[in-house]
């Protein structure tokens, strides 16, 4: 079993590296049925609706520039 300590700390990095843009990162969960368990499953699902938001903005963004492009805006 992991320490507490450990868990947070893994918690912490997971967390940052969402803030630094890494919307691919997951954070292996324990399966210790606890609180942290339970925000670490959270923040994979949190983590996982960012990426397909960002994608479907990407996704947008790369359609809107071809129509740009198309009307001669660009």
């Amino acid at each position: 079993m992991i320490p507490e300590h450990k868990r947070l700390d893994r918690l912490l990095e997971f967390v940052f590296k969402l803030a630094s843009g890494d919307l691919s990162a997951r954070l292996e969960v324990s399966a210790k049925q606890d609180s942290m368990a339970a925000v670490g499953v959270g923040l994979n699902m949190l983590a996982e609706e960012l990426e397909v938001l960002y994608a479907g903005l990407e996704q947008h963004v790369a359609e809107h520039r071809v129509r740009l492009d198309r009307s001669g805006a660009i």
